[in-house]
Formats: C-alpha cells, structure tokens, sequence
C-alpha cells in the first residue's frame, strides 16, 4: 500500500496559485510521518516544464505535469 500524498496545484501561463505553496508545505510532514512521497500534480491550461519559480523538488518528492 502507497502512502504518497498527492496534491493537486492548478496554474495558468505557467504560474501556480499562490495557495500551492502553501499546500505543499503542509503536506510534507505528513507525508514524512506517513513514511510516503510528496507528490505534485500541475493542471490547467498552458502547462510547461516547472520554471525556475518552482520550488526544488526534495528527495523523494514527484512533480506531475500535464
């Protein structure tokens, strides 16, 4: 059993909702607690490849994108 926690970051042009960040950070402890991955799921229109706005990903973490 899995005990990846995935959350979902909506965006346009490129640009996460600034709650995204937000959300990321309190997930990770739990993520960590549960001994699973932070993972991140980007939707919405005009999605590329993480600018360098986004974070750097973590050991661990997982970054989907479509």
């Amino acid at each position: 059993m899995s005990n990846d926690i995935f959350v979902w970051i909506e965006q346009f042009n490129s640009t996460a909702d600034s709650i995204a960040w937000e959300t990321l950070g309190a997930a990770r402890p739990v993520a960590d607690q549960l001994g699973g991955r932070l993972v991140a799921v980007v939707l919405g229109q005009k999605c590329g490849r993480p600018g360098s706005a986004s974070p750097p990903l973590r050991r661990g973490q997982r970054l989907f994108g479509r």
